[in-house]
């Protein structure tokens, strides 16, 4: 590091020119030097003849001027002085401007002295490390001049690279007192650690150059352009300008390096700079202190031009003095204003004033930076980058802490290490000629922090200049924090910005208003009261008002409730809302907030109790909202609500047209209708805790929503909507716990609690939505129209895992499609729990619903299909206390499958509805019919279970069966019905029963009939298994083409099978009383009545208390094949029939005759084999065309003396090839009566019988 312990030696010693007079052996000595180069001097000694060395050049002097020819690009040498005396002058005429020449003082311990003239074409380099003093009265006119008091090397020199590098300075100064010119773009350096100039330095359109430090590198990159880098601290430097410096559009640079211990300036400009330029752009001022020491200005800085220059002063600390005037205006109506930087590294002290002004015109205003790193004060010092007809340019304050004072503060001495302050006046008045920013930066040892106000009251600050018809931007900018601690009213202010880089803490009120007053503030229609928050984080504890635009990038606005005090009104919900950046996060304290508050960005808003459900009972102290009408109105996207309580108001939340909005955690209660109750009476929204409409994506999660006047949560026009775990309790005064209508996309209502819904708990409406309604608990008032109602939607919908009580309707599904009631998974562990409603489960007017897996308790009736299509009711538990359980009513394709239905005065009733299965049913404690089917076509009544153990589970019939065509009743059990246990009614092409094991009904303890058909045309009663009826096993009446075949019948109250009235009746392959023990079938076996053509075939009857089989009158019957064993009376009974067929039947022990023919015509008797009959084989009586042929009848008249074939009263009778074996009376009898009796017959044939054993007689005819 050079080392030197003056700055500025004593020049004035250094007046006398009589130090270059050398003795005539010194000329001599030059002579023979200079005659050694091939160079040639005058014979009068002037100044610039003596050279220790001279490389490329000649020297011609006259004594007083000194010629100096170079003969190549770049010339020069070392002499032993380069002084000029007053009225002395040197030429250097070199190759071009561009050309360089230097001279090197090398022997003189004095500084060089140049007090006359000097003129050069080219450029001059002068070397002297004691100094160089340019005098008073010295004229330097060059293409361009740099002197120095280092070292430099002639290789540096010669490379022609033109960059040249100074060091190892000596202890002399450059001192200028005279006038330098430089050419036209030219280049006037002077590089040593002392450079004070006191003269005028003219460079038009060059550069300046004042350079102090341990290394100078000067490089010329040619076209005027210049680069001067200063490397190394000097242990003390000067730099100083008294003088003045013109360089119009061009450079001006004083740039030293000095110690951290200089104390003293080391760059002082006093005098006049100026780069201004009437023809050209300003040009640019650098005053430059670096790291350490201080930059002064007290004089003049003029970079002004047609667009203005630029003016950089920088050091460790920086002073402009109130004398100071700093200029970087635009000359020309179209420019625009140019650039003052004052940075200072520690301090820096502003009094003086800086314009950078744009053109009258059309210019812009310019900006000034004022910056301490560590502190600034400014106080006193005044800017202006006004524009006539543009925009004012900037001011910007840049300190490390500063506090803005309501107070005037005046200069500070000293200035503090970081906290800086400034007056609320000063800015006021700054903001009439410039726009404000204040920024701080904490990297200095600070925080970065600004302050308003101290923390004790005062006076709020109300701005009320502006300059008309113009905008002004105030801004604060803060590396950490910003603290408003007074109360504070902008008006006048076009935009207010404040920038934190950490948090915005707001402690008293702030407003930024937009007012006119007619003199200050003229309606020139200019926008204010514009606030721009540029933050991460804000807390609010005080009043926000913005009256214009408000913009902000805070993504975390904190806002609490504090004691109120002059100047804080109050913290206020919305203010954080307007203050917060899309997307960022409000956290809001506990405390009461009597608010309306509007969100139109995507926020999060966090009350006190953020996270905890709406219900929680370890919610602590609430963030209490009051509205006068809607506590949150959410018009953006992506917003969310999230621990607040609100009470009151007309609405709770209202989502409009916002997207992806949250509604959570909420304890909303209290909203009222002024316009009465339900929606229809007032504005959408009115009376409602949530009101949602024309919005995608809203969740409306773990609230709490009581006491409202219209709806707990209703939503319109929504899509993609989930309605979660909330707690919805109405207090009888409501419409509505949950609405939503009109929606798509998908729709989830799932795990909410709703109590004392007044018309309906969930219902859903003209929707067209993928619905997931489930795991909802809904207890209904008695009056509540539906639990949960679906009507006029369509989609795919699933009603699964909610309890539902109390209601007219459990769960209401109308007109609607595609809705599953029940276990959506199938899993057979789910569904709905409905209890105690009139209706468990509705479905009206709608296609392909299911309802699947229910359980319905108590209701009054259970489950309804009515006009609707392809309805599902299958695996449901359904217990009532009245009425149907499952009810179908008019309604197609239905299947009722699987269910369990308990405790109706119908079980299952099926009306008017075609194609419906009912499979698999269990049936018990039914006060009437426990299936009922009427006017219905192709109904299935297969598998179910009817009846349950205790005697007269069922108080009517166990299937009821109604005009209904095609009905299939096959795989059922009835049992302990009191009434039938299944019957047809006028039911044409129905089938009771069928082939296979599985399809046989089995019917058990009822009280009246087993099976009944009545009036229907070819019922087919097939494999059924009856036992234990009150009346008849089967019973058939008034019907035709009826069959009855192959069931097994037993333990009837009356006849086994009974037809009456029917026509074409087929009775085959039955098996009646088979079971052991007589006494099992109370009448006739078989006993058909006024049926004609009816076929009697291959049964097997036995233990009847009354005939085996009996006919009467039915014509052209026919009774063939039929075993009958065991009757009470005859085993065959035949009364007023005609044309009747009775063959190869097998009758055995019977009380009366095995076959008893009476009062009919045509009648043959056929192929029988008769045995052990109590009177008669066979008995023919009062009958005509009467044909006994071919039958065996053995041991007749076991109980009464009877014959074994007995004619009386007939007309035509034919006894043929019959076999009697063993009678207590005669073998054939044709005549009278035994006891002789009756009438006896006419054209009676008896031919080729065979008797054997008769007690009396073989044959016998009268």
């Amino acid at each position: 590091m050079s080392t030197f312990q003056t700055r500025t030696k004593n020049v004035n010693r250094f007046g006398s020119a009589g130090r270059r007079l050398l003795s005539t052996s010194a000329i001599a000595v030059v002579s023979l030097a200079a005659l050694s180069v091939g160079q040639s001097a005058s014979a009068d000694t002037g100044p610039w003849t003596e050279w220790d060395s001279q490389n490329n050049f000649t020297v011609q002097s006259n004594g007083q001027t000194t010629d100096i020819h170079t003969t190549a690009n770049i010339a020069g040498g070392n002499s032993p002085d380069l002084d000029i005396d007053a009225g002395e002058a040197v030429n250097v005429f070199q190759q071009g401007s561009g050309s360089l020449f230097y001279g090197r003082a090398a022997d003189d311990a004095d500084p060089t002295q140049i007090l006359g003239a000097l003129w050069s074409n080219g450029r001059l380099l002068i070397i002297d490390r004691n100094g160089v003093f340019f005098g008073p009265g010295s004229q330097i006119d060059t293409a361009g001049i740099v002197a120095s008091t280092g070292d430099i090397s002639d290789a540096d020199i010669f490379d022609g690279d033109n960059k040249f590098s100074f060091d190892n300075f000596g202890e002399g100064a450059i001192t200028i007192e005279g006038t330098v010119n430089v050419g036209q773009a030219g280049l006037a350096a002077f590089v040593s650690p002392t450079v004070v100039n006191n003269g005028v330095i003219n460079a038009k359109m060059g550069t300046v150059s004042f350079a102090a430090g341990e290394k100078v590198t000067l490089d010329l990159y040619g076209d005027g352009l210049v680069e001067v880098a200063v490397e190394g601290e000097l242990a003390d430097a000067l730099l100083e300008n008294k003088g003045q410096i013109n360089a119009a559009g061009g450079t001006v640079q004083m740039s030293a390096l000095a110690a951290k211990g200089a104390v003293d300036n080391i760059v002082n400009m006093d005098g006049v700079i100026t780069v201004a330029s009437a023809e050209v752009k300003g040009g640019k001022i650098i005053l430059s202190g670096g790291d350490s020491g201080k930059v002064a200005v007290s004089g003049k800085l003029d970079a002004s031009g047609t667009t203005g220059g630029e003016i950089d002063v920088t050091g460790q600390n920086v002073e402009i003095a109130g004398t100071a005037e700093l200029s970087a205006d635009a000359t020309d109506g179209n420019g625009d204003g140019g650039r003052v930087e004052i940075i200072a590294q520690d301090k820096a002290i502003f009094r003086g004033l800086i314009s950078a002004r744009g053109g009258d015109v059309s210019g812009q205003g310019g900006f000034v930076d004022t910056s301490g790193l560590g502190a600034i004060d400014v106080a006193g010092g005044v800017v202006d980058t006004r524009a006539s007809n543009g925009t004012a340019g900037l001011w910007l304050i840049d300190p490390t802490d500063i506090t803005v004072v309501f107070s005037v503060p005046g200069p500070l001495d000293p200035v503090p290490t970081t906290n800086s302050t400034i007056g609320w006046n000063q800015i006021m008045a700054a903001l009439g000629l410039s726009n404000i920013t204040i920024r701080t930066d904490g990297g200095a040892g600070g925080n970065g922090d600004i302050f308003f106000g101290a923390t004790t009251p005062s006076n709020s600050i109300t701005s009320l200049f502006r300059p008309s018809g113009e905008n002004r931007d105030l801004t604060f900018d803060a590396d950490r924090n910003i603290v408003v601690n007074e109360g504070l009213n902008f008006s006048g202010v076009g935009t207010l910005n404040l920038n934190a880089g950490g948090r915005l803490i707001l402690n008293k009120d702030l407003t930024v208003v937009d007012i006119f007053d007619g003199v200050l503030n003229p309606d020139d229609g200019i926008a204010q009261g514009n606030l721009n928050i540029t933050t991460a984080e804000i807390d609010l504890f005080a009043n926000l008002e913005v009256q214009r635009t408000l913009n902000s990038t805070a993504t975390t606005v904190n806002v609490a409730q504090v004691p109120l005090s002059f100047g804080n009104t109050g913290a206020e919900i919305q203010d954080g809302v307007d203050v917060a950046a899309a997307g960022g996060t409000v956290n809001v304290g506990a405390g009461t907030y009597h608010e309306d508050v509007i969100i139109d960005k995507a926020l999060t808003l966090n009350g006190a109790n953020s996270g905890l459900h709406g219900n929680d009972g370890g919610r602590g102290p609430e963030s209490i909202v009051t509205p006068g009408t809607v506590g949150f109105l959410i018009t953006g996207n992506n917003t969310v609500i999230d621990g607040f309580e609100i009470v009151g108001g007309e609405a709770g939340v209202i989502v409009d047209g916002g997207n992806n909005a949250i509604i959570r955690n909420n304890n909303i209660h209290g909203q009222f209708a002024p316009s009465g109750e339900g929606a229809s009476f007032g504005a959408p929204g009115e009376g409602d805790g949530v009101y949602v409409t024309n919005s995608a994506g809203t969740k409306i999660l773990r609230n709490k929503i009581a006491d409202y006047n219209d709806d707990g949560v209703q939503a319109s026009g929504v899509s993609d909507f989930e309605i979660a775990d909330n707690l919805i309790a109405d207090n009888g005064n409501g419409d509505l716990a949950i609405g939503v209508s009109n929606a798509s996309g998908s729709l989830d209502i799932t795990g909410n609690e709703i109590t004392n819904a007044r018309r309906q708990g969930v219902q859903v409406l003209s929707s067209t939505v993928t619905a997931n309604i489930s795991g909802n608990t809904v207890a209904n008032a008695a009056t509540t129209q539906a639990g949960i109602s679906i009507q006029g939607t369509n989609g795919d919908i699933s009603i699964d895992d909610n309890t539902v009580s109390g209601g007219l309707i459990g769960i209401n599904i109308h007109t609607s499609d595609n809705v599953l009631v029940g276990d959506k998974d199938g899993d057979n562990d789910s569904g709905n729990t409905v209890i105690g409603s009139g209706r468990g489960i509705s479905v009206f007017g709608s296609t392909d619903t299911e309802v699947v897996d229910n359980t319905l308790t108590g209701v009054g009736s259970g489950i309804a299909g009515i006009q609707s299509e392809n309805i599902q009711i299958v695996d449901n538990n359904v217990t009532g206390a009245s009425t149907v359980g499952i009810d179908i009513i008019d309604s197609d394709s239905a299947d009722v499958d699987n269910n369990i239905v308990t405790h109706f005065t119908t079980g299952i009733r099926v009306t008017n509805s075609d194609l419906v299965d009912i499979e698999g049913n269990t049936i018990t404690d039914i006060a009437e019919n426990g299936i009922e089917v009427s006017g219905s076509a192709l109904v299935d009544v297969q598998d179910n279970a009817v009846g349950g153990a205790s005697a007269n589970d069922v108080g009517g019939d166990g299937i009821h069966i109604v005009s209904s065509l095609g009905a299939d009743v096959r795989g059922n059990t009835v049992r302990n019905a009191d009434g039938d246990g299944i019957e047809l009614i006028s039911s044409d092409s129905s089938n009771v029963g069928g082939f296979g094991g599985g399809d046989r009904n089995t019917i058990r303890n009822v009280g009246g009939h087993g099976i009944v058909s009545s009036f229907g045309t070819s019922p087919d009663i097939l494999n059924n298994d009856v036992a234990f009826t009150g009346l008849n096993g089967i019973h058939l009446n008034g019907g035709t083409d009826a069959q009855v075949r192959r069931n097994l019948v037993d333990e009837t109250g009356r006849d086994g099978i009974e037809a009456n009235g029917n026509l074409d009746i087929q009775i085959t392959d039955n098996r009646i009383g088979t079971r052991a023990g007589a006494g099992n079938i109370g009448g006739e076996g078989i006993d058909v009545n006024n049926s004609p053509s009816a076929d009697i075939l291959n049964n097997v009857v036995s233990n009847t208390v009354s005939n085996g089989i009996s006919i009467n009158p039915s014509h052209g019957s026919v009774i063939q094949g039929n075993t009958i064993t065991n009757a009470g009376a005859h085993g065959i009974l035949s009364s007023g029939s005609d044309n009747i067929l009775i063959r190869s039947n097998r009758i055995d022990l019977t009380v009366l005759d095995g076959i008893r023919f009476a009062n009919g015509n045509t009648v043959t008797i056929d192929g029988n084999r008769i045995s052990n009959t109590g009177r008669g084989g066979i008995w023919a009586h009062n009958s005509s065309n009467v044909t006994i042929d071919n039958n065996s009848v053995l041991n007749a008249g076991t109980a009464q003396t009877w014959s074994g074939i007995v004619a009386n009263n007939n007309d035509g009778v034919r006894i043929t090839r019959n076999r009697v074996d063993t009678t207590s009376f005669d073998g054939i009898h044709a005549g009278f009566n035994p006891g002789n009796t009756g009438a006896a017959n006419t054209n009676v044939v008896i031919d080729g019988n065979t008797v054997l054993n008769a007690r009396v007689r073989g044959i016998y005819s009268v």
